[in-house]
């Protein structure tokens, strides 16, 4: 006769079993951790010869009257996954990833709604092709659906140009809780984000990522490149600029993390420094548990009211005012101080700090900027350009530390704790990195910094863990 507290007793072997099954979960979890923890797996977007049809398509301006994509970017690409393969990193392409999604959306007769939602203005055309639809038609890989003509002979490409998802940070975010869909500002980066959507719901390789927060379908513009993992209780984000400060508040509520929202330059009031401080990234990045490389002055709260771009900006104004007035009226030379005088305007408003509560989205204005809450938590910063090594300031500011920001000096790619991936040419951040117990390594990477992206631009981390 069985006891009936017995009755449900799980063997012991059973128990050891799960317990092992549930560590080996955790050892093998499929989330990013950290920004600055090992990079396991990746998701990019190699660049190929379809560059010189599809590139810049999205603009007014066709490549083959603009200058596109530089040929260059083929080899740089390259170099960059080189050194990601080398270090063991899985490797994970858009193209292949897509191709699975479509063919198992297509399976479950879910192609068809993707195309109807995705291209509405251009179902009709796409449907009688709709057996046809690959990867590569979508990402206008192909020839077959691109050199199509109309019934006046005009060229008429099935599918609208995917122009930049190479900078794969950009259309989703993997994090502690798990996958974020972005929201870009424009029709070209959702078009990203829609293939996005695809590719976590019906690629059989992504299955496991879970999405739990998808931005436009919470209504906010949100851009990876403005999300920071520090760990699994907090998110760095970006706001105002290329992504909504209310993206920040949703994001503490629906993961259940702090949030730190930094303050960008402002999007109703584009200026001079928009494109140098376009994302997070551009301007603050781990490198280390406790190391960061940063924009100088902008992020410190003492140099607020006397960043020495100021100096510099308002000379170029004060010279551009007195060119002007020196020129026929009708020259159309001189360029605008206006401008210049916005960006002045514009600085001080940069790199403040507000906190957004786990759950709650609770805002606390913390009255930090960026570097000084990187040093009140024990963090050592590296700035880019290096350091001053007796040069006059505003010297070191143009020549170096602007300069190598423009550059991409702060946009590294983390492979582990202490070790990062930079471009070759910013050589001064890439010194100062070392010097600071940084391992550097690099890959020629000027045309790719052309289009303003660099290494952390160029992939998705889609697993880092310990």
């Amino acid at each position: 006769m069985v006891h009936a507290k017995n009755k449900y007793r799980i063997p012991a072997f059973c128990v050891l079993l799960l317990i092992a099954a549930v560590s080996l979960q955790a050892e093998n979890r499929l989330a990013v951790e950290s920004d600055f923890e090992r990079l396991r797996a990746v998701i990019v977007m190699s660049i190929d010869e379809s560059i010189f049809k599809s590139s810049e398509m999205g603009s007014s301006i066709h490549p083959i009257f603009n200058k596109g994509l530089p040929p260059g970017t083929i080899d740089e690409h390259r170099a960059l996954l080189k050194l990601l393969q080398k270090a063991g990193v899985k490797v994970l392409q858009v193209r292949d990833l897509l191709q699975d999604a479509v063919e198992n959306a297509r399976k479950e007769g879910a192609l068809e709604s993707w195309v109807r939602e995705t291209y509405p203005d251009q179902f009709d055309r796409i449907l009688p092709h709709l057996a046809d639809v690959t990867a590569d038609a979508i990402l206008q890989r192909s020839d077959s659906l691109f050199y199509r003509t109309g019934g006046n002979g005009e060229l008429d490409p099935l599918f609208l140009p995917i122009s930049s998802m190479y900078w794969s940070r950009d259309f989703a975010m993997s994090t502690p809780k798990g996958i974020i869909i972005g929201n870009g500002q424009n029709f070209g980066r959702t078009l990203e984000n829609a293939i996005a959507r695809l590719m976590f719901r019906y690629a059989g390789a992504l299955r496991e990522f879970p999405v739990v927060f998808d931005a436009a379908k919470e209504g906010v513009v949100l851009d990876g490149g403005d999300v920071i993992v520090r760990d699994e209780k907090t998110l760095f984000v970006g706001v105002g600029q290329r992504s909504d400060r209310e993206a920040a508040v949703l994001l503490a509520k629906k993961l259940g993390m702090d949030v730190l929202a930094v303050s960008m330059p402002p999007r109703e009031k584009p200026n001079g420094m928009s494109r140098q401080l376009l994302h997070l990234d551009s301007i603050f990045n781990f490198v280390d548990k406790d190391k960061v490389v940063a924009v100088p002055f902008f992020l410190e709260k003492a140099f607020a009211g006397t960043n020495p771009m100021m100096k510099i900006l308002s000379g170029l104004a004060s010279e551009t005012d007195a060119l002007k007035a020196r020129l026929p009226s009708n020259s159309g030379a001189g360029g605008d101080s206006k401008q210049l005088l916005v960006t002045i305007d514009a600085m001080p408003g940069v790199g403040w700090v507000t906190q957004y509560e786990a759950g709650t989205g609770k805002e606390t204005p913390l009255g930090l900027k960026l570097v000084d809450y990187a040093r009140l938590q024990g963090w050592s910063v590296v700035f880019a350009g290096g350091d001053r090594q007796g040069m006059p300031e505003l010297k070191w500011v143009i020549e170096r530390a602007m300069y190598e920001l423009r550059w991409q000096g702060v946009n590294v790619a983390q492979l582990r704790p202490g070790q990062v991936i930079a471009y070759e040419h910013n050589v001064h951040t890439n010194a100062a990195l070392r010097r600071a117990g940084v391992q550097v390594q690099t890959f020629p990477g000027a045309e790719l910094a052309i289009r303003n992206g660099g290494p952390h631009c160029l992939i998705l981390p889609l697993v880092r863990r310990k």
